[in-house]
């Protein structure tokens, strides 16, 4: 998991975002989402497949 400091500041890069930036912002969303899944799992397998799967989505969200 990562550290609070590394959630701040990636925080603190979105909020500086423009929209001709709006890369950071995704990036961000990717971040959350994919952490949050992770964090939900309820043993080491689902935790294993939640990181599968959220690797697989933004590898195919990013061919778009």
């Amino acid at each position: 998991m990562r550290s609070a400091s590394y959630a701040a500041a990636a925080a603190r890069k979105v909020a500086s975002a423009t929209l001709s930036e709006g890369s950071a912002f995704e990036v961000f969303l990717d971040h959350w989402w994919t952490q949050s899944l992770a964090d939900r799992a309820t043993d080491a397998d689902a935790k294993d497949l939640a990181i599968d799967f959220a690797d697989l989505a933004i590898a195919l969200r990013s061919m778009c």
